[in-house]
């Protein structure tokens, strides 16, 4: 889709999408890598370590949600355009 089907807010939350993956994924994999680091720790650190890697996945969904929203308002823009120039042509021909 070309960007100019992009609002600035829209901009917006591409860049924040893009920006937290990477330090999500990394905790992600810590938590995961310290698990089995630790694996004879007490029960407390493992369950800090699972909340964790919840919390990770909850974000995760959660920007996949944004993501997603935003795909479906740039097609429906996308598609109103088309709308509007396809209208547009026929009041001519």
């Amino acid at each position: 889709m070309p960007d100019i089907f992009f609002t600035e807010a829209e901009e917006r939350i591409a860049e924040l999408v893009h920006e937290l993956r990477q330090p999500l994924g990394t905790i992600g994999d810590s938590a995961f890598y310290l698990g089995l680091v630790l694996k004879d720790a007490d029960p407390a650190v493992h369950e800090q370590l699972r909340v964790i890697e919840e919390q990770v996945e909850r974000a995760c969904r959660a920007l996949a949600t944004a993501v997603e929203d935003l795909r479906e308002r740039i097609h429906c823009a996308a598609d109103d355009s088309l709308d509007l120039t396809n209208s547009q042509t026929s009041l001519v021909t």
